[in-house]
């Protein structure tokens, strides 16, 4: 399946990624590939082939990417050049510590207490994941006591490993940062009667509360699973920068919908 490989010249002097939207069952011959690009040994290859479908981690000049793309395409693959003002920054987020919701919006503090003010129509993704904490130790989220708190069990038995916990994203289309989210540093105080002394159990409530109110956002597979214990692949990732790819491949896959729904 092809599409188009170059963007319009008016991007020419700006930095480029690739997107692979598809993969084979035998890798090899897209790590061949992959290795044309600058700086790329077989080890990188080998396992970014592995991160695909997705983004490739390192942006290039746009000759780079369009001859990258058209040799993925020799394969039989579909992959596209993707300006790079076209993916969120996840990486300059504000991790939220604390939110209110109204009927107009979220509002959500983070440790500095810098308040944001973000309209439900203004989200346009929200994508959960479970990956290794880096809570600090000993930190549990307010008027839930550390003896109670269980990150072994979740939303009705659905097991996570020790050490690990549920994180969120919260991407915004009107140019406002991103929100980030971890079940195991949030005070979830605006849950009143509802919360629980389970940080999972309160993070389940939250994201259900999110989805229901940002009608228009997509809903990421790895958030469905967290909700309705429906297994789907990389619902679990193994670090953070595992699941921010992710997020960023689900919000790109997320415009291209609202393109051509």
């Amino acid at each position: 399946m092809s599409v188009n490989s170059a963007p319009s010249a008016d991007h020419e002097s700006a930095d480029y990624r690739i997107a692979v939207f598809s993969v084979q069952d035998d890798p090899e011959p897209l790590q061949l590939a992959i290795m044309a690009l600058p700086e790329m040994d077989r080890a990188t290859a080998n396992l970014q082939s592995h991160q695909l479908p997705g983004i490739l981690n390192s942006s290039y000049d746009l000759e780079t990417t369009v001859n990258m793309v058209d040799a993925i395409q020799r394969l039989g693959l579909h992959a596209s050049v993707v300006p790079v003002n076209e993916i969120p920054d996840l990486v300059h987020v504000h991790q939220t510590h604390h939110m209110q919701i109204t009927d107009d919006s979220l509002e959500a503090m983070d440790t500095s207490e810098h308040l944001q003010s973000c309209p439900w129509g203004a989200i346009s993704v929200i994508s959960v994941g479970i990956v290794p904490s880096s809570a600090p130790s000993g930190f549990h989220s307010a008027k839930e006591p550390s003896s109670l708190i269980s990150h072994r069990t979740w939303n009705e038995g659905v097991r996570v490993a020790a050490k690990h916990r549920p994180e969120a994203y919260v991407i915004l289309s009107d140019g406002q940062p991103g929100l980030l989210l971890a079940s195991d540093e949030m005070n979830y105080e605006y849950l009143g009667d509802r919360m629980s002394t389970s940080s999972g159990s309160n993070f389940k409530l939250l994201i259900q509360d999110l989805v229901s109110r940002a009608t228009g956002a997509w809903v990421t597979p790895s958030t469905l699973a967290f909700l309705k214990h429906v297994p789907v692949p990389r619902s679990e990732f193994r670090s953070h920068e595992e699941f921010r790819r992710y997020t960023e491949f689900q919000t790109l896959l997320s415009r291209r919908h609202m393109k051509h729904p």
